[in-house]
């Protein structure tokens, strides 16, 4: 799941040279379209081949930049940051997860994931993963738990909640599996399922990370009432189309707006930062300066 060093300096450094290259947050929020990073994407459906037996194919890139301010409002949350991907309603099928450190000052910033193979049964209590999931947790939520309080256990600290079916899962996180991916530093992954409930956490500094989004080969465009927009979508083109298609589509429902001084600021900052470290790179003559 976690891979220290995944990235050596100069494919760090075409990643990076990438970004800089192709960052539009004009675009929809945190997408971003990478271009000239084929063998890097080669060697990653390599390592999904090797250690998770899978062919898969990428279908979307996002970008984000971590800071004690743009995390405060998720970690103060009800759910405090876990969730899983909103791929999943729109892929039936397993979609993963690429998450790639690119910039990283901070001596605490990670990711936390619940594995399917060692949380099982979570994950069959749960049920279809196309459908969305809500989490609380008793410190941040605690009108939650005492409205169940007859009803859960005392020591459930977090509570997941499948609206479509009613179900709802109290759980003790002392007692599941968590894999926890401390001081992620620039050229580590982590792999994870899109489903898998997960959350990346953030306390000083910055964090710049990519996140990849693949899907296995036998993924289809999930037709199921999870996918809200699929009825429309048939209507729209008549039935024919995959996700690509689906995506084009998708977009007639997602405006763009002028950006804010917030998101001006974040965008000034993202792209510095990446600049300075092409630099550092630069000067240890490891990877030829970036222009």
């Amino acid at each position: 799941m976690f891979t220290k060093n995944f990235f050596n300096k100069q494919e760090l450094s075409t990643l990076v040279r990438s970004v800089i290259d192709n960052y539009n947050p004009m675009e929809l929020k945190n997408t971003i379209s990478l271009k000239n990073i084929d063998g890097l994407i080669d060697k990653l459906s390599y390592h999904f081949a090797e250690e998770y037996d899978v062919e898969v194919k990428l279908i979307q890139s996002f970008i984000f930049l971590a800071s004690s301010s743009t995390m405060a409002s998720r970690m103060t949350s009800p759910d405090q940051g876990w969730h899983t991907d909103g791929t999943c309603q729109v892929i039936d099928g397993d979609c993963f997860n690429v998450w790639i450190p690119i910039y990283n000052d901070s001596t605490c910033s990670g990711i936390e994931v619940l594995p399917e193979k060692e949380n099982k049964g979570l994950y069959d209590t749960l049920g279809d993963p196309t459908y969305p999931l809500m989490v609380y947790l008793r410190d941040a939520a605690p009108w939650v738990f005492e409205v169940m309080k007859k009803d859960i256990p005392a020591d459930a600290d977090m509570l997941l909640v499948k609206s479509h079916n009613g179900t709802i899962l109290p759980v003790n996180r002392s007692k599941m599996n968590i894999a926890r991916f401390d001081d992620a530093r620039p050229g580590d992954i982590a792999v994870f399922k899109q489903s898998e409930v997960h959350r990346g956490f953030h306390d000083n500094g910055i964090r710049i990370q990519l996140s990849l989004k693949f899907q296995t080969a036998d993924a289809r465009l999930n037709p199921k009432p999870s996918n809200n927009l699929y009825k429309l979508f048939e209507a729209f083109t008549k039935g024919q189309g995959g996700y690509d298609q689906f995506m084009s589509f998708s977009k007639l429902f997602s405006p763009k707006y002028p950006m804010s001084k917030h998101g001006m600021l974040e965008k000034d900052l993202l792209i510095t930062l990446l600049k300075n470290m092409q630099k550092d790179l630069a000067r240890e003559k490891m990877v030829p300066e970036a222009v």
